[in-house]
């Protein structure tokens, strides 16, 4: 793996747009842009390009079909010319095409992006939708027609059983093309040149937003996000293929044991499954995997012990470990590696990273089995030996009164696949409680703020304060008594503050019972948070705990006292900024420029048509076509309301009722989390401080790893607030502690800031 070296932004004299239409059998969504791109039968059908001087000029879109002949000598010259800087929505699409099908390796530091332009500005990052939201006018816009010509031309079809009978020698699979479908393919070459079109058009309104080009430091961050992209992560390919043979056993074995106990014919079915288990207790409409899960903790629910085995069994069935191992099968490189596997500010709202194709950021937390790594390199060995029947008795789970099941290890250990090369190491490092950190920071919250400056675990301290037990107490019963129950009681008491600093800081309610999407009953607010990491706890533990913090940290919580001058803790502070630059009132009276609100570290701007919040680090959030709306609250109130009436119309009988509560909220357009549509969101100034201490933990983090590629750390991997780099398996080759001494350097932008990290060294990747 050679180092890269992410280029800054140079002057521009001219752009190039570019746009490929291409044809092959393999299905990127599947494979992956890599696979895709080196694919033997992948082809690039035509590429429309246009040259122009300045964003505002009019572009003479020009189309080169790879049919007709060699490339047209000024879109030759352009891209031999290192002056022309290259406009492409998904650059990294066209640059795999260039280099792979046409053979021309085009550097990423000469592309500008419109999509991670969209990004930057939490807009969609499919071209349709962003000219939609940046209301492009009709013969500007992305053509609608294009997927249904993409399926004409773009993807393989497959000749009929019959066909092929009567023509053996035919190959199976062809591919429409000019000559089958003339009138098609003119509009397909119509569609390509609308989409370049499109693009300096969506190019040119976010250079008016200041987002196109990107800003210099976020151009360097792009850079840095595409490097590690085309770097890819070393994975071991026989482990993986004994780990999915191993798990794939198991399913089959799960399954046919669902099958016999039920006695149906497909016991996969929830036609069939469902009313089965509902005659046996099993109380909801669906058999959805949370809605199992949640069935299979709730004490109240009563399941008769044949329901309760075929539930567990399908919940091992279903572990997310088999599709998550063949998507890694499918989305290993020839060279043993994976690549594309981190989208540049997928995260909507704080531009954090997201994944794409493996999605390393959602593999689930080990068992606290395999928090031991002797368990995890026992299993390990077993999955080299591809050892089937020495994994169904490795390990006893304790809770459940029986073994593992392999497909559950498979769960665990599933990080494991990424291995270093020979004679390599990774070296892993992780911002400790950064966003607790930066929370108490932002908000200026000095008791927390303590706790990390005298090197204090915050869960503990937040503990200290449920419990008014003494720090040094459960720190010992912890670590070091070997009291079996003063340790579980330590660990338990650790366990149930963690929602409380991780949720509750961002202005969760105690919570109760609620629906979700689906209409299934669930837990909402703090009570469904600790459940969904895992905390078990009832719903008045719930409120003591949200009242212990609200009670402790009133930098963060507290109401305001605008009587008393006094704007009350950060929540607060951002909710009346946000509503004052929206409707130009002055409840926070530290304005700056241009009617700017500021708030110590953060500049707050409501120009239209988008609200921006400026962060330390210079970054801005953008929140588009914001306002002050009436929204309808997710909590009821209790109101006297008449019920009935006399002949006069008159109320003659009250009595308590629930009715909504509907208040003017902060809005803005963005991407739904629940439906996946642009809508309207309804937010508050608990979730702006969570969006902004997300962002801010991210541009730490993105300061980090450019650090590391600095001082000759290779990042391949990053996940959460945790960055994997690979160097030399050499004593004197940069690794953990120089990894460790970076992370705990001050970023220059929050000297004050403070951050602490914890790493290891090892030949493979785990938590």
């Amino acid at each position: 793996m050679e180092k890269a070296n992410p280029e800054t932004k140079k002057e521009i004299k001219m752009f190039l747009v570019v746009d490929f239409e291409t044809s092959s059998e393999a299905e990127i969504t599947e494979v992956g842009l890599h696979n895709y791109a080196i694919h033997p039968s992948t082809k690039a059908l035509m590429l429309s390009y246009a040259f122009v001087k300045t964003l505002f000029d009019k572009p003479v879109v020009k189309r080169w079909e790879l049919h007709a002949g060699a490339m047209p000598a000024d879109l030759e010259a352009g891209l031999d010319n290192p002056s022309i800087d290259l406009i492409a929505h998904n650059s990294a699409f066209e640059r795999k095409i260039f280099k792979h099908v046409l053979k021309r390796d085009i550097p990423a530091s000469r592309f500008q992006d419109t999509q991670a332009s969209a990004r930057y500005l939490s807009m969609p990052s499919r071209l349709k939708e962003v000219c939609k939201v940046l209301n492009l006018p009709a013969e500007l816009r992305k053509d609608d027609a294009g997927e249904d010509l993409i399926n004409v031309f773009s993807k393989p079809k497959t000749y009929s059983k019959k066909t092929l009978k009567a023509n053996p020698t035919l190959d199976p699979i062809y591919f429409n093309d000019r000559f089958t479908h003339p009138e098609e393919w003119r509009a397909f070459g119509e569609y390509c040149d609308q989409d370049v079109r499109a693009e300096l058009e969506v190019a040119r309104r976010e250079h008016l937003l200041g987002a196109f080009p990107l800003p210099e430091r976020e151009r360097r961050i792009w850079l840095f996000d595409q490097m590690v992209n085309e770097r890819g992560v070393p994975t071991d390919r026989q482990f993986v293929v004994n780990l999915f043979s191993i798990a794939d056993k198991n399913k089959e074995s799960l399954v046919a044991a669902q099958d016999k106990a039920t006695g149906l014919e497909n016991s996969n079915s929830q036609a069939q499954l469902l009313p089965w288990l509902q005659e046996r207790g099993y109380p909801l409409s669906n058999i959805r995997k949370e809605n199992i899960q949640k069935v299979l903790k709730d004490p109240e629910v009563k399941l008769t012990p044949e329901c309760r085995d075929v539930l567990e069994a399908r919940m091992e069935a279903s572990s997310t470990s088999y599709k998550k191992l063949n998507t890694i099968m499918r989305s290993l490189n020839p060279d043993n590696v994976i690549r594309e596997m981190f989208v540049y500010m997928g995260s909507a709202r704080c531009g954090r990273w997201s994944g794409a194709g493996v999605q390393p950021h959602n593999f689930a937390r080990p068992d606290g089995t395999f928090e031991d790594m002797e368990n995890v390199q026992k299993a390990r060995e077993a999955v080299y030996r591809n050892d089937y029947d020495a994994l169904l008795k490795m390990f006893w789970d304790e809770k459940k009164k029986k073994f593992y099941a392999p497909l559950i290890i498979a769960k665990n250990i599933i990080r494991t696949v990424f291995v270093a090369p020979p004679g390599k190491r990774f070296n892993v490092c992780d911002l400790n409680a950064i966003e607790t950190r930066v929370a108490a920071w932002v908000a200026q919250c000095h008791s927390l703020l303590e706790v990390f400056r005298e090197g204090k675990d915050p869960y503990i301290a937040f503990a200290v304060k449920m419990y008014g037990i003494p720090y040094e107490k459960i720190l010992y019963d912890l670590k070091k008594n070997i009291d079996k129950v003063a340790k579980a009681a330590a660990k338990l008491m650790r366990q149930m503050a963690k929602p409380g600093v991780l949720g509750a800081v961002y202005r969760l309610g105690a919570g109760g019972w609620g629906k979700d999407k689906n209409g299934d009953t669930i837990k909402t607010g703090l009570w469904g948070y600790a459940e969904n990491m895992g905390v078990e706890m009832t719903q008045e533990q719930s409120k003591i705990i949200v009242d212990t913090f609200r009670n402790s940290y009133p930098e963060i919580c507290a109401p305001p006292n605008h009587a008393a001058g006094d704007p009350g803790g950060i929540w607060y502070i951002l909710e009346n900024a946000v509503k004052d630059v929206l409707e130009g009132e002055r409840t926070v009276r530290r304005v700056g420029p241009r009617g700017c609100i500021v708030i110590d570290k953060l500049t707050i701007d409501g120009r239209k048509p988008i609200l921006r919040i400026k962060l330390p680090s210079g970054r801005y959030l953008h929140y588009v076509d914001a306002a002050m709306e009436l929204a309808t609250m997710p909590w009821k109130q209790k109101k006297e309301v008449a019920v009935e009436f006399d002949e006069d119309g008159e109320g003659t009988k009250f009595e308590m009722q629930e009715v909504d509560v509907e208040k003017p909220c902060f809005t803005y357009y963005g991407l739904n989390q629940n439906t996946k549509q642009w809508n309207r969101i309804v937010s508050h100034g608990g979730k702006i401080f969570e969006n902004i201490v997300q962002a801010i933990a991210r541009d730490v983090l993105a300061d980090k790893l450019l650090e590391f590629e600095a001082a000759g750390l290779l990042v391949v991997l990053h996940v959460h607030d945790e960055g994997v780099c690979v160097s030399d398996d050499d004593p004197f080759a940069p690794g953990k502690l120089e990894m460790e001494k970076i992370m705990n350097q001050p970023v220059s932008w929050a000297l004050d800031l403070p951050l602490g990290s914890d790493g290891f060294e090892d030949f493979f990747y785990h938590k």
